[in-house]
This record gives structure tokens, sequence and C-alpha cells, in this order.
């Protein structure tokens, strides 16, 4: 609740502003994961699957800065029955270097929290940051094309356990991360309108 009171705040907080030049985005494209391995030794390989996004933004000169959220669905690479959903929430904020009238090319930074369930342990929310860069292309003043990668790295705390249930092979499946990242890369595409 108090993040959704947050972020009705910042909306509004943008939406009001005098010189308000905002941006609505929404992506699609593919994510890319890293394996890990737990402190007992156990791989966990997410399956690499779509994604999709959206950001709210607000331009300023050659900056912009606001939210962006986005979603996956997986399973475990070798475990299908395991899935997974991560949910990004991630302040951001790039430099925006026009290439000429029409094309655009963004680098940034983003921090903020990847919240992971699965149908197989309790929740859990962990910090998160990344860089992400790519290219506008403007068809209209108000319609933009995006092309872009993203680079997300979640921070998996020392104390999280997951207990998985008794497998058919009888091994029980007992997460505990000692300060692993949790690498993962997205290639979107996406529109943008500018108001």
């Amino acid at each position: 609740m108090r993040a959704k009171l947050s972020l009705a705040t910042i909306l509004l907080a943008l939406s009001f502003s005098s010189t308000a030049d905002i941006a609505i985005a929404g992506y699609y494209g593919q994510s890319l994961s890293q394996e890990l391995e737990t402190e007992n030794g156990t791989k966990i390989d997410i399956k690499d699957d779509a994604n999709f996004g959206f950001s709210l933004d607000k331009h300023d000169g050659i900056s912009k800065y606001g939210l962006y959220y986005s979603r996956m669905s997986s399973s475990q690479r070798n475990a299908a029955n395991y899935e997974l959903d991560l949910n990004y929430l991630l302040f951001q904020s790039a430099v925006v270097l026009p290439v000429n009238k029409q094309l655009s090319s963004y680098l940034g930074a983003q921090l903020g929290v990847n919240h992971i369930s699965s149908n197989f342990s309790d929740s859990d929310s962990f910090f998160a940051t990344g860089l992400y860069g790519g290219l506008e292309y403007k068809i209209t003043d108000s319609i933009i094309a995006l092309g872009e990668a993203r680079w997300l790295a979640t921070i998996l705390k020392n104390d999280s356990t997951t207990v998985c249930q008794i497998d058919p092979n009888g091994t029980q499946c007992d997460w505990y991360f000692d300060g692993e990242v949790l690498n993962q890369f997205q290639f979107n595409l996406g529109v943008m309108y500018r108001f």
C-alpha cells in the first residue's frame, strides 16, 4: 500500500509540473538469466523467457528520469514445475544524446527492487540495480519507437532461504544464497508516447 501511495505521489508531481514533458512507454522483449549456485552447491538455472514492461519518465533537456516496471514469468530450466515470477520496480535516470533529427541514443542507470515469487516458496523482495541504453527513433513528435538493452542485477540476501517440496527422487531442494547476484539481460522493443 505504501509503495502504491508513493507511486501515485510521484505521478501527480510529474503530471502537474509546469514544464511537463512526460513520456509513457510500453516494452516487450527477451530476458536472459545467469545460472546461480546455492551455498550447498545446488544449481539454479532460470529459463530464458519473454518479459514485458512499461515506464513513466519526465524529460528535461538531455536527461530523463522516472520509473520502470518489468515482469517476467518463467521456470527452472530443468524443473518446469518450479515456476517463478520476477517483478522489477526501478527508479531510472538517463542521458539522451541526439544522433540526428529523428534518431537519439540514451544511456542510464536504475535502482530499486525485484520482487520474486514462486509456486514452491514464500515471495521475497531484493535490492536490484543495473544499467540500460538504447536508441529512440522519432516517428512523430509524440510517438517514438525504442530498441534497448538492460542489465539487471539482483542482490540475493544471505538470509534468503527457500525450502522446496520433496521431489520424486526423494531429495529436498534447500536454497540458501550466500550473497549471490542474479544477473539478467533484457533486450526490448517498445513504443513511447510523449505529451
